[in-house]
């Protein structure tokens, strides 16, 4: 079979892979200009043009190959380039191929990576993952077939012509040119080993650098802590619901025949008795907590358990809390005693 009728049907040039195919060997061509790749696939041996010499280390190696957008004048039109596996374990599986209802098709652009989430997904074995996963269409997966997924959000953007007159330019569509320059300036890297299904990548360190530089001579004075700002809305989604939790119980000590009111004037009257005692108490006792991981139920106490604990703070020091009798049934979530 030559290479037109394996990969060229027709005298079109498709960009379609052929997976699962081995190097056997990386030959120069007659002509002593051109080379030639001998693969293996489904059991046939098939000599192919390539576009340029493959490195011998990939030789007896499992990969794919695909057509060359560029190639040397002497190769010419139709030639492929094989690429070996980051894994030599994967295989591509075709019987687990299905279409992924969650994402459709969202064209932006035509440009060398159309700007959507794949709708196909691909099948794939490999040892790490015996009984097969999926992996975004186009997508080549890493080392123990892992990759990256898509998170990207699609946004919209007006482009001015001036904007426009650069990518032409440099003979870029305006979104190849603001991906590029995405992929820089979030510093991404797209290793081989974890591809990104989202084909976003920096174009090297010196890029990354100089964007960088423009973002914060440019827009460094708003800068904030994304981080710091998350924990904050962790912390008030957590307090919310601790707020939650806290009239929920109240309102089932309610049920059992409790009286509300005293509850919260001995929570009151413990909040009292800590502002006395001072801010370094109160750091000792969180510290406490955080070292048993477990919050002593002092709102229990009665008005007598509360006069002891007064009477026992007053005697033995506020750091000797843990020393106190009713210490231990508070911690294990019991009402303590009456004294």
């Amino acid at each position: 079979m030559s290479s037109d009728e394996l990969i060229f049907q027709a005298g079109r040039i498709h960009s379609v892979s052929i997976h699962n195919v081995t190097l056997v060997a990386n030959q120069i061509n007659e002509d002593g200009k051109t080379v030639d790749l001998v693969i293996e696939y489904q059991g046939k041996q098939h000599t192919l043009r390539a576009a340029h010499y493959v490195n011998e280390s990939d030789v007896g190696k499992v990969g794919y190959v695909l057509p060359a957008h560029f190639a040397s004048s002497a190769a010419g039109y139709g030639t492929l380039i094989f690429r070996a596996y980051q894994d030599q374990s994967l295989r591509r599986v075709y019987e687990l191929d299905t279409t992924n209802d969650e994402f459709q098709m969202v064209p932006l652009n035509q440009g060398k990576w159309p700007h959507h989430r794949a709708h196909l997904t691909c099948g794939w074995r490999c040892d790490s993952r015996p009984t097969g996963f999926l992996a975004p269409a186009g997508l080549v997966p890493g080392a123990k077939g892992e990759f990256v997924p898509d998170e990207t959000e699609v946004v919209s953007v007006r482009i001015p012509p001036e904007f426009e007159w650069e990518a032409r330019r440099h003979q870029m569509k305006p979104a190849e040119l603001l991906e590029s320059f995405i992929g820089d300036l979030a510093g991404i890297q797209n290793f081989g080993n974890r591809p990104r299904a989202d084909r976003f990548g920096s174009n090297g360190s010196d890029e990354r650098m100089l964007a960088d530089h423009w973002l914060e001579r440019a827009h460094g004075m708003k800068a904030i802590d994304p981080d710091q700002m998350n924990q904050q809305d962790e912390e008030a989604v957590e307090w919310d619901a601790q707020q939650d939790e806290w009239s929920e119980l109240l309102g089932e000590y309610a049920d059992r025949g409790g009286d509300p009111r005293q509850l919260l004037e001995a929570v009151d009257g413990v909040l009292t008795k800590l502002d006395e005692l001072g801010p370094d108490f109160v750091l000792d006792l969180q510290a406490e907590v955080e070292a048993t991981q477990t919050l002593p139920k002092l709102t229990e106490l009665n008005p007598s358990q509360l006069a002891y604990l007064e009477k026992w703070l007053a005697s033995n020091g506020p750091n000797n809390l843990l020393k106190w009798p009713g210490w231990h049934d508070a911690r294990v979530g019991q009402a303590p005693k009456d004294v």
